[in-house]
């Protein structure tokens, strides 16, 4: 039965990365109306939403299975991390400029207030000044990792 639970799991996670990037192709052609826009994009947060407490579930299968219980789960606490994992769900392949980019555009988090400097509120261009760069990249990185370690 945890197979089959499994499967179904990954299948749905497929699914909706399929239909997070019809959204995106919908959003990127011009025209309709800024309501239809606002509700694909609401639809799109929605499904990454689902497909990350699908990769939870999944994670608490197989930990259940064959992981040991110290592995770190996606079920972050901090707004910032869980955008990033939207952002690496959209684009596992996505490079830090880029997903700083997705951040400022999306606004599904705030810069943090320790990465701001004279007001600046921009992830690119926080992640362009050479004090918070590290910082940045060690905040996705450690996203990443996570990712990785639970086979996504």
């Amino acid at each position: 039965m945890p197979f089959n639970q499994e499967e179904n799991l990954r299948s749905a996670i497929g699914k909706d990365k399929d239909r997070i990037d019809e959204i995106r192709d919908q959003l990127s052609r011009p025209g309709g109306t800024a309501g239809s826009r606002l509700q694909l994009r609401a639809k799109a947060r929605q499904l990454e939403q689902a497909n990350v407490e699908r990769l939870a579930a999944l994670d608490r299968l197989t930990t259940a299975q064959t992981k040991p219980v110290t592995a770190r789960s996606l079920n972050y606490r901090s707004p910032l991390k869980r955008a990033i994992a939207f952002g690496l769900i959209r684009d596992d392949r996505a490079s830090y400029l880029q997903l700083c980019t997705w951040l400022d555009e999306d606004g599904a988090a705030d810069l943090p207030a320790n990465l701001q400097k004279h007001g600046n509120r921009s992830f690119v261009v926080a992640y362009r000044d050479r004090d918070f760069k590290h910082r940045i990249e060690s905040i996705i990185s450690k996203v990443r990792g996570d990712m990785r370690a639970k086979g996504v």
